[in-house]
This record gives structure tokens, C-alpha cells and sequence, in this order.
């Protein structure tokens, strides 16, 4: 039985997900900016705004390592056969 099209599936939800997690990034980092033009800064939210990037990196982290791994299973029959 052929998985190839539920890994394919798969890949493009990991992709969308990585999507999310870049566009909450931005967010975040147009957040620090703001809070850093601002004649006295909050820096309790700008440190609490790290935490919240750091835990999205990691989220990040973990939506590439599965990518990779899915990637390894179709990535050849992909490539091959232009899926």
C-alpha cells in the first residue's frame, strides 16, 4: 500500500504549521520593537515576549525534526517521480 499521498499531506501540514509559527515570530518581534520605541519601555513584557519566541523556536524545532523525518520516508519517490 502507497502512503506516499498521506505523507505528502502530512508534509504540507507541517509546512503550514512552520507558517504559523513564523508569522507569531514576526508578530512577537514587531511587539519588541514597539515596546522598545517607547519612551519607558516595559521590560517585563519585552523579557516575557522572549520567553513566549523561545517556546515557539522549540515549536519550531519539533515541526522541522518530524518534517525531516516524513521527508525521509517520501523524499526519493518525490523527487523521482514529480509527485
Amino acid at each position: 500500500m502507497d502512503n506516499t499521498g498521506v505523507y505528502i499531506s502530512a508534509l504540507q501540514e507541517s509546512l503550514q504549521k512552520k507558517l504559523e509559527v513564523l508569522s507569531c515570530l514576526l508578530k512577537l518581534t514587531n511587539e519588541q520593537g514597539k515596546i522598545l520605541a517607547e519612551q519607558e519601555p516595559d521590560m517585563d513584557r519585552f523579557n516575557a515576549i522572549i520567553d513566549e519566541k523561545d517556546q515557539q523556536l522549540q515549536a519550531m524545532e519539533n515541526l522541522d525534526s518530524g518534517f525531516e523525518s516524513l521527508f525521509a520516508k517520501v523524499g526519493d519517490t518525490i523527487k523521482n517521480n514529480k509527485y
